[in-house]
């Protein structure tokens, strides 16, 4: 709270408005548990091993001692992930959000240790049959640590996972958003127009030499009965609130004689027009046919300005929302709507900013009434709020990376004593300074490539995830960014490891044995 104090200070000049900083005593609870999770991982479980093992254990590793660490490792991730969700829970007071997020975090640091632990396990009997001393030697010395193997590829490779899960959803929809103003889609829109303005809004438009691309009717509405059933009565047995919003929205439809390129027809049959008998036939969007639960032959009832106008759902559309083009929950056919209360919406495509800075500027002195949207400075905005929310993720996946980073260097000290014994028994049995040089090069290298593997593996395949099933796009799974981010991790841990290491086998070996054993 004090560093977020001094934070604002700094930033307070640069703000347009001045932040409150609030502070929340209810928000030590969750830090605290993960604070005490972290202490189970980091300390507890080696330490209380060493106290509860006997003199006689010391040159016997069983069973027993493995199951002690493994329940202190689980007890710890469950603080970490409890407080972790509380923490998410009190900062933004939604339940379900913090625990969705809290499930995701865990069930990912769950499948990083599940598949490490599956590696060593299965790795540890077919690197035996490997002939090079180094390779053999350095590989099960990272076997022989399970437990300080665990705490780095967990927390390093969760920092890995999210950096490469943020950045490609990032660049999947700025890519997105570029493609869509690239295809040729309108990007001015004119709403709010009147009838009568129609056609000296389109002759404005086409003084200055652009085309109007789409000319289409607003008529609004809602909905008062579904399959004979008033929209009072349902609402309050509405559980979800995407339908409760769907009963009491105002719908924004039109009515045409055709589908256009961005539909597809789903189910039921399309009617061109109304034939005066009987129930309107109508066209619904297929999600919005789900969440209401109506298909083709059910009934829905409109209010469109106090008049009630009975419907029948002639068929479902799938649309394709992605674009800026006019796309519609309801569509009508013609020859009910005509007559109704209702307003235009009309898009171009300015060859330039000068253009349409000049064409804004003449429809606003003749038709004051009129809105002008300029899609392409949305799509700015939208993109800069989109990076500037990757940022700030990316920064707390990097203080994430570098925590792992210090964990490493951390148990690459504490373990260096341990090291030293092992160098000098190699080199007493015959190895020289080369090659347990190169032994512990290896015990870097495959830790290094474990865990950029697996953060980056994860992340890939959270990419595809999120893209065909969140976003529905098209994914990308491995870019430059991810090779170079991928890069510098998997070099970095290799330096700090052997920068730590580089004396090891400074020392006779006589000596180290000698005041090893006493």
């Amino acid at each position: 709270w004090v560093l977020a104090r001094f934070m604002m200070m700094a930033l307070e000049p640069l703000l347009p408005l001045r932040v409150p900083l609030l502070f929340r005593p209810m928000l030590f609870l969750p830090v605290f548990m993960m604070t005490a999770g972290l202490t189970l991982l980091f300390v507890f479980g080696p330490y209380r091993r060493l106290a509860r093992t006997s003199p006689l254990m010391v040159f016997r590793e069983t069973e027993a001692t493995q199951v002690g660490i493994r329940k202190r490792f689980l007890g710890g991730f469950f603080l970490l992930w409890l407080g972790g969700g509380g923490w998410i829970y009190l900062m933004f007071g939604r339940t379900v959000l913090g625990l969705g997020i809290a499930l995701v975090l865990g069930g990912v640091c769950l499948i990083f240790y599940l598949i490490q632990a599956l590696f060593l396990h299965v790795a540890g009997y077919g690197v035996r049959r490997i002939r090079r001393f180094e390779v053999r030697h350095g590989f099960l010395d990272m076997v022989r640590n399970p437990y300080q193997t665990s705490v780095f590829v967990v927390a390093v490779g969760l920092a890995i996972f999210t950096l490469v899960s943020l950045f490609g959803v990032e660049r999947m929809l700025v890519r997105d958003l570029n493609l869509t103003l690239a295809k040729g889609d309108p990007t001015l829109v004119f709403i709010d127009v009147q009838p009568d303005q129609v056609e000296p809004l389109k002759g404005m438009i086409r003084d200055v030499r652009l085309p109007v691309m789409h000319a289409v009717p607003l008529v609004p509405m809602r909905i008062v009965e579904i399959k004979g059933r008033p929209v009072a009565e349902l609402m309050p047995l509405a559980s979800h609130r995407q339908r409760r919003w769907a009963l009491r929205r105002l719908y924004r439809s039109t009515y045409r004689s055709h589908l256009t390129d961005t539909e597809r027809l789903v189910s039921g049959n399309w009617v061109e027009g109304y034939t005066g008998r009987g129930p309107v036939p109508v066209s619904i969007e297929r999600e919005l046919a789900s969440i209401l639960d109506v298909r083709p032959g059910d009934v829905l009832v409109f209010d469109i300005e106090g008049v009630r106008v009975k419907t029948r759902v002639a068929n479902v559309r799938d649309v394709d929302w992605r674009n800026v083009r006019p796309n519609f929950y309801f569509v009508f056919p013609k020859g009910i709507l005509e007559e109704a209360p209702q307003t235009w919406m009309i898009m171009t495509r300015p060859g330039s900013i000068r253009v349409s800075a000049m064409l804004q500027q003449r429809v606003a002195r003749v038709f004051p009434n009129i809105t002008v949207i300029d899609v392409s400075m949305v799509f700015e905005v939208i993109e800069q709020v989109l990076r500037s929310l990757v940022q700030g993720l990316s920064l707390l996946a990097g203080a994430l990376l570098i925590t792992g980073f210090a964990v490493l260097f951390a148990l690459a000290v504490l373990g260096r004593l341990d090291r030293e014994h092992r160098a000098a028994i190699y080199r007493a049995l015959g190895a020289d300074r080369r090659q347990v040089r190169n032994l512990y090069f290896m015990v870097f290298i495959s830790l290094a490539t474990l865990t950029v593997g697996l953060g980056v593996g994860l992340g890939v395949v959270a990419r595809y995830v999120l893209a065909r099933y969140v976003f529905s796009t098209k994914p990308i799974l491995i870019d430059g960014p991810t090779l170079a981010m991928a890069l510098f991790c998997w070099i970095g841990v290799i330096l700090l490891g052997w920068w730590v290491n580089r004396g090891v086998i400074r020392h006779p070996p006589h000596r180290i044995l000698y005041l090893m054993t006493g």
